[in-house]
Formats: structure tokens, sequence, C-alpha cells
């Protein structure tokens, strides 16, 4: 259904596909995962990671899903967080880029291209100047 669904979105410059949330240290999603992934014929991965997870538990999230090589991470729930340090620490530990923030609930309207100046404003008191 995946492949036949795309091709009707074929106009659309973004598609992105949500998965069911799944445990994922479960090796049988890995297989669905890797199989829907090849069939969709996508031309990027995201990895979506709330911002409000704590380091360790994101860092094993990510770990996880080794197995996929080449990803990018999607944070989410922006607007929920305080404390924006694990988004750039994340980005040190995994060396992947970053590709999108969500600040809010209306994905399609509060979803933006990740820019790594906005964190550094949000992080540092002098509004991102060192």
């Amino acid at each position: 259904e995946i492949v036949e669904t795309l091709e009707k979105m074929d106009d659309f410059d973004l598609i992105l596909v949500d998965t069911a949330g799944k445990n994922p240290s479960d090796k049988s999603y890995h297989k669905n995962l890797e199989k829907l992934i090849s069939e969709s014929g996508a031309q990027e991965v995201h990895l979506v990671i709330s911002s409000t997870t704590d380091y360790s538990t994101a860092l094993k999230i990510l770990d996880s899903y080794s197995f996929i090589k080449d990803y990018k991470i999607l944070f989410t729930k922006l607007d929920e967080c305080d404390k924006l340090g694990n988004i750039l620490n994340l980005k040190m530990a995994t060396k992947m880029p970053l590709s999108y923030f969500t600040y809010g609930q209306n994905v399609a309207d509060d979803l933006m291209p990740a820019n790594h100046s906005y964190i550094l404003k949000k992080l540092l008191p002098s509004g991102g100047e060192f």
C-alpha cells in the first residue's frame, strides 16, 4: 500500500511517513522497517526523538537503530523543553545530521529546518554570541 499511496503524492515536496511506535530492540521490527524503507523508495530517513527525552535514553534509542546506516535526526517538542543541550550532544555523539525541529502541536505549520543558530540562541544567555 505504501508504494501506491506515495505515487498519489508524487507532486509533494516533502512526505513524512510515520511508523508505528515499537520497541526499538525488537529485531522483527528492524526487518519490517528495512523493508518499508526499501519498498517506499525513501530518499531520506529521519529518526524522530523528542527533545524532552533524557540523553542516555535518546542515545540508547538512536543506537538501537544503528542498522540504518544513513539517517538524519528530527527533534520534536522543542516548545516543551527548556534544556536543548541534548540536541547538540546527540548530534556530536552520533555524527548524524539534524534535519528538522518541531515547535508546537501542528506539525505542518510547526516544522522548521534544523538550525544550529536557533539552538545556540536558546542555550547561551547572550543570544548565541561567544
